[in-house]
């Protein structure tokens, strides 16, 4: 992230750098019969060990901001 973003007891998002986002179509890859764009049926603890584990290791990293695109149709 520092290389996107600057160092941020130097020079953190000066003119030179840019804020960072970790980004994804949380759950994509689980959609029922890999259909693109799909639903993804499965359980909210799954969607986090498995899915969720990109944002959790950006934010750890310094990302500033999450962007996050979701359906969800029912609890399971």
């Amino acid at each position: 992230m520092e290389g996107l973003q600057g160092d941020v007891a130097k020079n953190f998002l000066d003119e030179r750098h840019v804020i960072s986002t970790v980004k994804h179509f949380i759950g994509d890859g689980a959609t029922t019969d890999g259909i693109d764009q799909g639903n993804a049926e499965i359980g909210e603890q799954e969607l986090f060990d498995y899915h969720a584990q990109g944002y959790v290791g950006g934010l750890q990293a310094g990302a500033q901001t999450v962007s996050v695109i979701t359906r969800v149709t029912k609890s399971y």
